[in-house]
Order: C-alpha cells, then sequence, then structure tokens
C-alpha cells in the first residue's frame, strides 16, 4: 500500500493530466497566427529574496508553449542556533518545467492552463562563502496551473510580456538524514519580460 504522501503526489499529478487532457474541448479560437516564437521573462517578487529566476518559454504550437525555468541566489534567514536566534545564509538553486495550452488566444497572448514541476536545493555556507557541513535541502514541487499572458507590441519581432499564474500545487521537502515533510500549497507567478 503506498503512504499518505506518494498517494497526494499521485493525486497532483492526476488533476494536472485531468485539466491538460480536457483543454482542447474548452479551447476558443486561436486568435490568428502565432508571431512570436519564445517569450523570456523573470519573476521580479522573487528578487525581494534574493533570488532571480528566468524563465524562457517556447511555442511548440500555435497553443502551446513548453518553457525551461532556472535561477539562484544567496539570502540570509534567521535559524535557532539552540542559543537563541542567529543569522544564516544559504545559496538557492531552482530548476523547473512547465507545459501550457493556451485556452483563448494563441502563444503569444491569452488565457492558459498546464502544470509545472520545479526542483529547489539549498546549501547552508559560512561567513566567507563556503558550503556548511550541515546536508543541503531540497525540495520538489508539481503543481496546475492556470493564467494570462499579456503582450504589448513594440515591433513587428518584439512584444514587452507580463504573465500572471496561479494555481496548487504538491511540495516534497527532504534533507539528508532526516525525513521528507510534503504538504499542498498555492503557486503564484508574475513575471515582465520580452517575446520575440
Amino acid at each position: 500500500m503506498l503512504n499518505h504522501s506518494v498517494s497526494r503526489l499521485l493525486l497532483a499529478i492526476a488533476v494536472c493530466a485531468a485539466v491538460i487532457s480536457a483543454a482542447p474541448v474548452f479551447a476558443q479560437d486561436d486568435g490568428g497566427t502565432s508571431k512570436y516564437r519564445a517569450t523570456v521573462s523573470f519573476n521580479p517578487l522573487l528578487l525581494l529574496d534574493p533570488i532571480f529566476e528566468v524563465t524562457a518559454e517556447f511555442r511548440v504550437l500555435p497553443m502551446i508553449g513548453v518553457a525551461a525555468i532556472g535561477g539562484g541566489g544567496a539570502r540570509t534567514r534567521t535559524v535557532n542556533s539552540g542559543f537563541g536566534d542567529a543569522t544564516a545564509k544559504d545559496n538557492l538553486f531552482v530548476a523547473g518545467v512547465q507545459a501550457s495550452y493556451y485556452l483563448s488566444g494563441n502563444f503569444d497572448e491569452g488565457i492558459h492552463a498546464g502544470f509545472e514541476v520545479m526542483y529547489a536545493r539549498s546549501q547552508l555556507v559560512d561567513s566567507a562563502g563556503t558550503p556548511t557541513a550541515s546536508a543541503p535541502s531540497t525540495s520538489t514541487t508539481v503543481g496546475a496551473i492556470g493564467g494570462y499572458k499579456l503582450n504589448w507590441p513594440i515591433s513587428r519581432q518584439i512584444g514587452l510580456t507580463g504573465l500572471l499564474q496561479a494555481g496548487y500545487g504538491w511540495v516534497v521537502a527532504s534533507s539528508k538524514g532526516t525525513s521528507s515533510d510534503s504538504k499542498a500549497e498555492p503557486l503564484l507567478n508574475v513575471q515582465f519580460g520580452a517575446s520575440f
């Protein structure tokens, strides 16, 4: 029998698959031919953490986009050292993929639904920036997303792009030497960039 975490992960994957497979039923007119082949954008909200994350989405069909996501950063956080709170720095690396089906409009602009898989790895570092002996922590997120892409053409080949996505995902977090923890949580992507 499957444990509770695996059962929830399989349920999240099944929901994502159902959303994607049902999308063609609700599809509207594709809004004409897509003039852009790619969108490169970043999430300005993550800069507050500070993490820089970039997304490169590519049109594979007029109504379908596939994206590669990557980023990283060094952040400072407060941890309990056993003798009170202490400040710790960690290096964070994120990578993932996303697939979107445009329910209205097309790759250039419109309402879309899809799924996202993200991996994150965090390693504590000392004041010199050297990784500490503590084990790195990792997390994997699988979730369903929906959103809207808006485009402002500035020439025939380039357009400024804004993207808002929201969804729900299942996160499995672990650290070597400890058991894994899993939970469901909301997903939010706010991105700005360019399409060309």
